[in-house]
């Protein structure tokens, strides 16, 4: 008896272990899987992604990805192509968004500690990459965690917090994507010349969308960027095949920015090649390329067009944060403050429309912001029962986006919960004209309580069909 009760315990002791193990041999390979349940911790779960050749008795490098809307295997889509193409295993968490960092941190720890748990890693080779919010996290969970050692960050920077800095980033070497149109680009802007002066690896690449994923093949060139890095630091062996192809994918943004005569960028991309290629009977033709852009007028005459636009946008940005405090200070946008909005809204639609391109990609860039900000500032404030101000922030928002029925439909809550009835109701009114004809998500939502037997309520939910 004793001897079947000690080997039950052994069992017991073992189980987790043996199920661990388990997991390794059955997950599928070559697929995104939906849904990994991290072991011992079931409330936090990941999409993976395993190369078709994955062997156990091999050491792989791993990728780990966050979302800002937890969307695992969205973001991994994005990169299945690099995946593939040199042998990662990618892991996208289904749990973290956007929200507390540190619960944020934790979070991420939770799936890290299961990819550890479950696979052969090259510790030597373990990078991070994030979209928004989810690029925040991945520089903020690297510098905590000294054995990572490249960040991709997607359309946003450093974490909004004191304890993450450059000066924490010496083990890191940072790809960082942007789109023009994003109303984060100056913060991109500002943090490339950040690292380049305090001495932080790092490379900037602009394309041409917004506030967005990069596409799969600017995903692939920055993983392709940490296989050069990797080989030029003896971590993995070189592959002249790779050396051969990667240096002309580098050379096409710099050949691109010089024909839509961008010589600023231009310039950019040959000097990250000078910098990154050691050896490659291309570089004379590059540093040719790259002095003779410098010592041209046109060049000169870019780099304080630049400088120009750039402090022009910075203020026009300062104005619009200086306009969102006073929304929060005097609570209730004036008739004269609404009218304000409406005209600098309209100046920057008609500047989009532009023929002058600098001015048509700030004038989007901070519309963008606007539209963002005061989404965010809304919600931020309707969750902390701020509902005037938060009507205040959605009212621009209608401005920003006026066909639009969520735009509407917030409004009409943040003046419902205000009691402001006329006035929610004319906004709910709007949102249904703008298409909004979900009838159950408008009973239900607790923001309409005191207008539910309003007779325009009861007439506004007949006519919806």
């Amino acid at each position: 008896m004793f001897l079947k009760y000690l080997i039950s315990c052994i069992l017991l002791v073992y189980q987790p272990c043996l199920k661990a193990q388990n997991d390794k041999i059955s997950l599928p390979k070559g697929i995104i899987i939906d849904s990994v349940l991290c072991i011992g911790n079931s409330s936090g779960s990941y999409s993976l992604y395993l190369p078709e050749n994955y062997d156990v008795s091999i050491e792989w490098p791993v990728l780990l990805i966050f979302d800002p809307a937890a969307r695992g295997r969205f973001a991994i889509e994005k990169f299945v192509p690099a995946g593939k193409k040199f042998g990662y295993i990618l892991a996208c968490s289904n749990n973290v968004r956007n929200g507390n960092f540190s619960k944020m941190l934790d979070g991420a720890d939770i799936m890290y500690d299961d990819v550890n748990k479950r696979f052969n890693i090259d510790h030597k080779r373990i990078f991070t990459a994030g979209f928004s919010g989810g690029s925040r996290l991945a520089v903020g969970f690297a510098i905590n965690n000294k054995e990572i050692s490249g960040v991709i960050g997607c359309g946003a920077g450093m974490p909004n917090s004191k304890f993450y800095g450059p000066a924490q980033m010496s083990h890191l070497a940072y790809f960082g994507i942007v789109g023009i149109k994003d109303m984060n680009y100056m913060e991109m802007t500002d943090l490339s010349r950040l690292l380049t002066d305090t001495g932080i690896l790092s490379y900037f690449l602009v394309f041409s969308g917004g506030h967005e994923w990069p596409s799969a093949q600017n995903l692939e060139f920055a993983i392709g960027w940490f296989e050069l890095l990797m080989m030029n630091k003896g971590v993995i062996n070189k592959r002249y095949d790779f050396l051969n192809d990667f240096i002309l994918q580098m050379i096409i943004p710099a050949k691109e920015s010089e024909v839509a005569s961008d010589l600023v960028s231009s310039r950019k991309y040959y000097a990250y090649i000078i910098r990154d290629f050691h050896d490659s009977p291309a570089l004379p033709d590059i540093f040719s390329s790259f002095e003779k852009i410098e010592k041209s007028d046109s060049y000169r005459k870019s780099l304080k067009e630049n400088e120009k636009n750039y402090k022009k946008e910075l203020l026009k940005r300062e104005e619009f944060q200086k306009a969102f405090t006073d929304i929060v200070t005097n609570k209730e946008l004036t008739d004269s403050v609404i009218k304000w909005w409406k005209n600098e809204i309209q100046s920057l639609n008609f500047k989009i429309r532009g023929k002058r391109k600098s001015d048509s990609l700030m004038a989007y860039r901070l519309l963008n912001m606007i539209t963002i900000s005061s989404i965010e500032y809304g919600m931020n404030l309707v969750s902390a029962r701020n509902y005037k101000p938060a009507s205040g922030f959605f009212n621009v928002w209608t401005i920003c986006e006026p066909d639009k029925k969520n735009s509407w439909y917030n409004l009409a809550r943040a003046y419902a919960f205000d009691e402001q009835n006329d006035k929610a109701m004319i906004a709910l009114e709007r949102s249904v004209r703008n298409g909004l004809n979900n009838k159950e998500l408008i009973r239900n939502d607790s923001a309409f309580k005191f207008i539910l037997n309003d007779k325009r309520f009861t007439k506004l939910m007949i006519s919806i069909k």
